[in-house]
């Protein structure tokens, strides 16, 4: 974070709901329950983003999602704030109806959220 980017910041954390019903995968036999959900919000806060400039003697270390909650048949995300401009800024020129792998049960559910 360089000094000056606040100003574009969130002033909360973004969040989003996911019906846990939508991380039932289309053909999958796989039973989705509590300990799968419990899984899915672990995975999700342990990711990290690692952007370094060696050359500058510099490096961040971010959690992505800082927290994951369930509730009554939903999943809430949050998104790192600090994330959101390079997020938006990532997002130019992208369309949202590209191609998304479905490899883990949680990424056809995230990629339109995102």
């Amino acid at each position: 974070m360089k000094p000056g980017e606040t100003d574009t910041l969130p002033s909360e954390f973004p969040a989003f709901k996911i019906p846990i019903s939508d991380l039932q995968l289309p053909n999958s036999s796989a039973e989705v329950n509590y300990s799968t959900y419990k899984r899915v919000a672990q995975r999700l806060t342990s990711r990290q983003l690692y952007p370094d400039s060696p050359a500058q003697h510099e490096f961040t270390s971010v959690v992505v999602f800082p927290i994951a909650r369930y509730s009554k048949g939903v999943l809430t995300v949050e998104v790192n704030k600090h994330l959101v401009p390079y997020m938006i800024d990532l997002s130019k020129g992208y369309t949202t109806g590209g191609f998304v792998p479905q490899q883990s049960i949680c990424s056809a559910a995230l990629h339109p959220a995102l």
